[in-house]
């Protein structure tokens, strides 16, 4: 966080910086706002007999790895025993808690028609609260949404008024041609421009 300090100083205000270097507006690396540690703060720092923050040794971060593949894979063995052991009721009550249209259609068959239909009416209610919730859209975002809406706006704009000069001169063309002399002037377009230099370019070659 940058911060101007109008405090007295040997060279009067001054800019100074708090935090780490190269940081991205919005993101912290390692602590939350109020100093405890992220997910990845915990995975690089610890904890001393003092209290004070340190860095992790290549080898503890290898060992906590080991021991967060071991509790992850004991973790899914218990689910997996808890699954093969569970009653129908229970089955049944777990994939409705899901909301997982997946498993309740190959799970089909444990539910009769009133709660398959209770279960369809419950999910479409919460997918249209959901719809109602507005989407949050960073400050960055929405400025490349904007150039890109202006963007496409000038393009529109830019096409309509060369279609319609293309239009303009065609008409005037075959006026001119009825009237035997050039009764309206022929507009010049942006490709006119390019066609009459690269004419002027090779009359320069001819000579």
């Amino acid at each position: 966080m940058w911060q101007y300090n109008y405090l007295c100083h040997s060279n009067g205000a001054y800019l100074s910086h708090h935090g780490i270097l190269g940081q991205k507006w919005g993101v912290r690396r390692y602590q939350y706002a109020d100093g405890s540690l992220t997910p990845a703060g915990r995975r690089r720092y610890r904890v001393n007999e003092k209290g004070d923050l340190v860095r992790k040794t290549k080898s503890e971060i290898a060992n906590d790895k080991k021991i967060a593949r071991k509790e992850s894979i004991e973790k899914k063995r218990q689910v997996r025993l808890e699954r093969e052991n569970e009653t129908e009721e229970k089955k049944k009550e777990r994939i409705a808690k899901s909301r997982d249209p997946k498993k309740i259609y190959d799970n089909k068959d444990l539910f009769d028609y009133k709660e398959l239909l209770d279960l369809y009416n419950i999910m479409n209610v919460e997918k249209n609260i959901k719809g109602l919730i507005p989407k949050k859209v960073s400050t960055g975002e929405k400025y490349v949404k904007a150039m890109k809406g202006l963007q496409n706006a000038l393009n529109t704009t830019g096409g309509m008024i060369e279609g319609g000069t293309k239009t303009y001169n065609a008409i005037a063309r075959i006026i001119n041609a009825n009237a035997g002399e050039q009764a309206l002037p022929i507009v010049e377009t942006g490709g006119g421009k390019k066609k009459k230099k690269k004419k002027e370019s090779n009359d320069d070659d001819d000579d």
